[in-house]
Formats: structure tokens, C-alpha cells, sequence
């Protein structure tokens, strides 16, 4: 079992009081930032370990369903230009909710997985991207429509702070590659920190969820964290110009981006907010079994089931005519 520590656990709703009474009297808390084991993660939850599986597994099956449909519907409506990128963006919420499975039957894991659904996120508001300037007609096309003289806030959430983007100016080319070029260095800037993060890992220089400052993780978590805000930034401000300006409404685009917005907002500030949570022990843990970041993993699961299930169904209802009204 884990390295324990003294800690004062607090009651959970999946304890009985005979467990509780038994864990207050002779067990302790495992260390805040370790994960359980498989073995431990169920005897700790016990049979609410169950119920999570069960109902992970339900919305699996349901988003696995709704995604076989459209790709049916896609490979005969789209042309190829069209195809991939299209099924790439529809995939968030179905690998979503198999990350999420894999994530509470392999805990140990679940950092690492989240880690590397970070990075299959990315890759999808790429092929966004992509569809949104398909859908234009090319960087051209999109200024004329937008207008070459009408202006335009480059400082915009995530980077509402950040005093080196224009306030106001006019949109070019060289500013929609730039906002295309923030979005495409996602995924291939988190590969190389996942790569390095790995290695440090399988070398024993690094523990997986260490806040100390001594420690590369903290370091690489930042780069992470500036990489993705910089792609978030390129990804959303296609969405303000476009919703600005009304585009693209043939093609209900308003819908579309809202459904991927929504989920990459909530994958984000909700692992933060947990994570803040864990640190100060305001989440608690499952005496001798599930450490507080256990418990953290268990309320994102939660979360992430209820939101994949939720908005991957509407995401559903808003592509499945898609190459019909066209």
C-alpha cells in the first residue's frame, strides 16, 4: 500500500459508518498527491466503484452508438475535403467518455491519460480550425466577408490580458495564419512535454502531480498550460469573429462551436478547480485507501460522464443532418 500519512478524514457518502468508525480508528490517509491502485480504488468505494462503472460504461455505449450513426452519415453526405476534419471534431465526446472509462479502471493511470486526451483535443480544434476555413473558402474569402476595414479585438479571453495584441485592427492575412499558427502548435508543443514528462517519469526525476518547485513537473505543467491557453486563444477567436460578425450560419456554426467551446471550458477549469481543491485538502480522502487526489479523480469522472453524456448528445442532434442542408 501507498506511503500513509496522519490526516483527519471526512465523512463520504460512499462510506458506511462501520467503515467510517474503522478508518478513523485505525487507518490513515494515503499521501495527497498519490492515486490509488485498482485494488484500493474499489475497496474504498465499494459498491458506488460499481455504479461509477456501470454508468461509464452506459454512456460509452450511447456516445459509441451516436458516433457510429454520424460517421455513416458523414462517409455518405461530405465530400473527402470535408470528411476528416469533420470526423475528428465529432470524435471529442466518444473518446471523452473512453478516456474517462479507462481513467477509473486504471487510476494509477488516469494523470497520464488526461494528460494525452489534452493533446487529442488539441488535434481536434486543429481540424476545426481547418472546417471553419473550408467552410470560408480560404483566408481571402474570410476577410471579405468579414470586411477589410471593419475592426476587430485581438484581446480576447484566454489573453484578455495580454498587452502585446492589438485592441483594434483591421483582419489580414498574416493575422489569421497567426491565429491559426497559435492553434497548431498545440498539439505538437504538449507531445514533446508529454515525451519529456514520460521519460522523467519512467527515470524516477519526476512524480506525477508534485507541486514542489524543485521538482521539473511544475515547470512542464506551465508550458502546458501556456500552450494550451495560446491555442484556446486562436481556436476562440475564430468564434468571436465568426459570431461577431454573423458568418457562416448555413453551416450552423454558431451550434457547432459552441458544443466544442463548452467542453474544452469545462475539461479545463473544472481539473483546475478540483486540483486547486485537493491541494488544500478541502476534498477529502478515503481513509487507507483512496488519497485526496483519488477522490479529486473520482469527482472529475463524475463530471466529465455527466458533461460527455449531456453535450456529446447535443453535439449529436446538431451534426447528424450535417451534408444534407447544404
Amino acid at each position: 500500500m501507498s506511503e500513509l500519512r496522519p490526516h483527519s478524514p471526512i465523512l463520504l457518502p460512499f462510506l458506511t459508518q462501520a467503515q467510517t468508525t474503522n478508518d478513523n480508528l485505525n487507518l490513515s490517509c494515503p499521501s495527497v498527491e498519490l492515486f490509488p491502485s485498482l485494488e484500493d480504488f474499489q475497496s474504498g468505494l465499494g459498491a458506488w466503484a460499481v455504479v461509477l462503472y456501470v454508468s461509464s460504461a452506459i454512456i460509452w455505449t450511447a456516445l459509441g452508438v451516436q458516433y457510429v450513426f454520424l460517421i455513416r452519415q458523414f462517409v455518405q453526405k461530405l465530400e473527402s475535403a470535408r470528411l476528416t476534419h469533420t470526423l475528428w471534431v465529432t470524435s471529442v465526446f466518444f473518446i471523452l467518455a473512453t478516456c474517462n472509462m479507462v481513467s477509473i479502471i486504471l487510476p494509477l493511470a488516469s494523470e497520464f491519460i488526461w494528460l494525452a486526451y489534452k493533446i487529442y483535443l488539441s488535434i481536434a480544434q486543429v481540424h476545426f480550425v481547418d472546417l471553419t476555413m473550408h467552410w470560408y473558402g480560404g483566408e481571402t474569402t474570410m476577410i471579405t466577408h468579414v470586411g477589410e476595414e471593419k475592426n476587430i479585438n485581438f484581446r480576447k479571453p484566454p489573453c484578455c490580458c495580454c498587452f502585446c495584441l492589438p485592441r483594434s485592427t483591421t483582419l489580414t492575412k498574416a493575422k489569421i495564419r497567426f491565429m491559426k499558427g497559435s492553434v497548431y502548435q498545440a498539439p505538437y508543443f504538449q507531445s514533446l512535454c508529454l515525451f519529456i514528462l514520460g521519460s522523467l517519469q519512467i527515470s524516477g526525476y519526476v512524480e506525477l502531480g508534485s507541486l514542489s518547485f524543485s521538482s521539473p513537473y511544475i515547470y512542464i505543467t506551465v508550458l502546458l498550460a501556456l500552450s494550451n491557453m495560446s491555442g484556446l486563444w486562436g481556436l476562440f477567436m475564430f468564434f468571436n469573429i465568426t459570431h461577431q460578425f454573423k458568418l457562416l450560419h448555413n453551416y450552423n456554426y454558431r451550434k457547432k462551436s459552441s458544443c466544442m467551446k463548452l467542453i474544452i471550458v469545462l475539461i479545463n477549469i473544472q481539473g483546475f478547480i478540483v486540483d486547486i481543491l485537493v491541494n488544500q485538502e478541502v476534498i477529502p480522502c478515503i481513509a487507507g485507501y483512496v488519497s485526496g487526489s483519488g477522490v479529486g479523480m473520482v469527482i472529475k469522472a463524475v463530471c466529465v460522464m455527466l458533461e460527455s453524456g449531456i453535450i456529446g448528445t447535443l453535439s449529436f442532434v446538431v451534426y447528424k443532418d450535417e451534408g444534407t442542408y447544404l
